[in-house]
């Protein structure tokens, strides 16, 4: 199957370390440009489609709070939801696409 990706990936992480879905602010210059994070399933597709991704935990868009998302792991494709009010295993690489 030929699946299309409507999406655009950004060439690497918005940052250098890790930072928790509390602490994390997009810069207004990327939104306006229409970057955005991804959501579980356009993760999951970035991960297939591959590039220069760290074997660490990657950050989505879907949350159930201000202190909890879903994140995915690279190297292991685990999926969990992380809370930054449990501990810092709730910090994450964030990689931001945006509509084709």
């Amino acid at each position: 199957m030929n699946e299309i990706i409507e999406f655009t990936i950004a060439d690497k992480d918005i940052l250098e370390e890790t930072i928790n879905l509390y602490d994390f602010k997009m810069p207004d210059n990327l939104r306006k440009e229409g970057w955005r994070l991804p959501n579980l399933e356009e993760l999951r597709k970035m991960f297939l489609i591959g590039g220069n991704f760290k074997n660490d935990w990657y950050m989505t868009s879907e949350t159930t709070s201000d202190f909890r998302n879903m994140s995915i792991h690279y190297g292991d494709k685990r999926e969990m939801w992380r809370d930054v009010t449990e501990s810092h295993w709730a910090c994450c690489y964030i990689r931001l696409i945006k509509d084709k």
